[in-house]
C-alpha cells in the first residue's frame, strides 16, 4: 500500500512515516496542498492522509479540488486536533473515508489501522458475497457507511432511509441498522428482521452508547452494536467479527447438509440407500402430476456363489462394478439406489414400462461384458420392472417389479420382465 501524508509538523509527519514503512507500506510526506496534488498526478497512492491546516490552505480546499480529479475515488483521512461536531460533519460531507484525534496517533493503533485499510484477507473476501443492508434516517450516516464499502469493493449494498422499505425488502445476509428511526422503533425493526430472517448478520449503530441500550439492542437479536461517531477502525473490526460469525454458520450448515447426505448414501458404493431411494420415489410419485414413471429392480444373480466361491472382497468388487455401470446408463435418467444386498432399485420419471425395458437390456448387456478379472468369475443381472399406469402407490409399485425380478429368475436369469 502507498499512503501520501499531508502535514506541516515533522513530529507527526514522522510518527506517521515510520509507522507506515515498519508495516511494510510505501510512505511519502508532503506539506501543501499543490505538492499533495502534484505527487497524486506522479505516483499512484492507495491512501491519503492529511491534516486540516496545511501551508497553503485547509484540507477542505484539498478534497474539493481532488473530487474533480481521476482520484476522486481514493479514500482519505483527516488527521487534526480539531474534535468539533461541525467540522467532522462537514468533512465526512466532502466524503473523507475517517477523522481522527490526534490523541490517536499511537503507534500500535495506527499499525491496526493500516492493516484494516490494507485489509485484503480472507473475511474481506466472505464480505463480498454477501448481500449486505445499511438503514438509517441520516443521511451523513449512509454516506460514511457508503464511502467505506465503496472502499473495500463491497457492492451488494442496499441503503434505506425507511424501516418499512427495509422490512418489506428481501432478506439480507448481514443489516447495520440504526436503534433510533421516525417510523418504527429500532425494537421493532430487529423483531421483524429476526422473525423473517434467521440466519443473517445484525449490528446496531446507534448515538446512544450507554450500557443499557447496548445490552437490550443484543438481547432483541443484534449480533454487535456500534456507537456513533465511529471510526474506520472500529467499524470494520465489528463488521469482521460478525462475518466470521456468518461464515461459521455456514460452515455448520454445510457440514450438517453433508452429513445429512452421507446418512441417505450407501457406504459401500455411494448410491442412495434403501430408505432414501424410497423416499425418492414416493416424491416423484406425489409430484407427477400425470406424468408417467417407470421403476426397474436389479438384483445380480448367484451373487451368493460369488461370495462363496471367491470371497467377500470379490463380492464387494462385483457390487462396485455393477452400481458404475447402473449409475452411469440410468443415473442420467433417474434416480438409483442400492436397495439391499445385491439389489438396486432405480425410479425413471418420464420413462413408461417399454422404455424402461430398453434401458435395463442395455445396461445388462453391458454387466454381461464385465470382467473382473477374478478367476472364471462371469456376471450377470436380473430385472423386473412395472410403471405408474399400474399403480400409483410406491411399495405397491416396487412389488410389482418384485414378483417380474422373480419371473425373470425363474424364467432362466440375465433378462428384464416388465409386464
Amino acid at each position: 500500500m502507498n499512503i501520501l501524508h499531508l502535514e506541516t509538523s515533522q513530529f507527526f509527519s514522522g510518527v506517521i512515516g515510520r509507522v507506515a514503512e515498519e508495516s511494510g507500506y510505501q510512505y511519502r510526506n508532503e506539506k501543501s496542498i499543490e505538492a499533495g496534488m502534484t505527487a497524486l498526478s506522479q505516483w499512484k497512492f492507495d491512501l491519503l492522509i492529511t491534516a486540516n491546516i496545511l501551508e497553503d490552505g485547509e484540507a477542505g480546499t484539498l478534497l474539493k479540488t481532488l473530487a474533480e480529479t481521476p482520484n476522486r475515488d481514493m479514500p482519505v483521512i483527516i488527521i487534526t486536533s480539531d474534535d468539533s461536531i461541525e467540522n467532522r460533519e462537514r468533512f465526512f460531507a466532502l466524503g473523507v473515508m475517517d477523522y481522527l484525534q490526534i490523541n490517536d496517533l499511537v503507534p500500535d493503533r495506527l499499525k491496526l489501522y493500516f492493516k484494516v485499510i490494507n485489509n485484503g484477507g480472507e473475511f474481506l473476501e466472505e464480505l463480498k458475497t454477501l448481500k449486505v443492508a445499511v438503514l438509517d434516517d441520516s443521511n451523513m450516516s449512509l454516506h460514511v457507511i457508503r464511502s467505506i464499502f465503496q472502499y473495500y469493493g463491497v457492492n451488494h449494498v442496499q441503503y434505506f432511509n425507511s424501516p418499512g422499505e427495509l422490512v418489506a425488502a428481501e432478506n439480507f445476509d448481514l443489516y447495520i441498522i440504526d436503534m433510533v428511526m421516525p417510523e418504527l422503533s429500532g425494537d421493532e425493526v430487529l423483531m421483524a428482521i429476526n422473525e423473517k430472517n434467521h440466519r443473517c448478520g445484525l449490528i446496531v449503530v446507534s448515538a446512544v452508547s450507554n450500557r443499557l441500550s447496548m445490552a437490550h439492542a443484543l438481547a432483541l437479536g443484534a449480533d454487535d452494536y456500534v456507537s456513533k461517531p465511529f471510526d474506520v477502525r472500529e467499524f470494520m473490526a465489528r463488521v469482521k467479527g460478525v462475518v466470521r460469525h456468518l461464515v461459521l454458520l455456514r460452515e455448520l450448515e454445510d457440514k450438517s447438509r453433508q452429513m445429512e447426505a452421507l446418512a441417505k448414501r450407501d457406504s459401500l458404493t455411494k448410491l442412495w440407500n434403501h430408505g432414501a431411494i424410497h423416499e425418492i420415489l414416493e416424491h416423484e410419485i406425489k409430484n407427477a402430476e400425470g406424468k408417467i414413471l417407470s421403476v426397474l429392480l436389479f438384483d445380480l444373480d448367484d451373487f451368493k456363489k460369488v461370495n462363496d466361491k471367491f470371497g467377500h472382497q470379490a463380492g464387494d468388487d462385483v457390487l462396485l462394478a455393477a452400481s458404475d455401470l447402473i449409475s452411469q446408463i440410468l443415473g442420467p435418467e433417474g434416480e438409483v439406489g442400492r436397495y439391499g444386498g445385491e439389489e438396486f432399485l432405480a425410479v425413471l420419471p418420464g420413462k413408461n414400462a417399454d422404455e424402461a425395458e430398453k434401458l435395463a437390456e442395455h445396461l445388462l448387456g453391458h454387466i454381461r461384458e464385465l470382467d473382473m478379472g477374478i478367476g472364471n468369475l462371469t456376471v450377470t443381472s436380473s430385472c423386473g420392472g412395472a410403471d405408474s399406469r399400474e399403480s400409483e402407490d410406491a411399495m405397491k409399485l416396487v412389488e410389482l417389479a418384485d414378483e417380474r425380478l422373480y419371473t425373470a429368475k425363474e424364467s432362466g436369469k440375465d433378462r428384464v420382465v416388465t409386464a
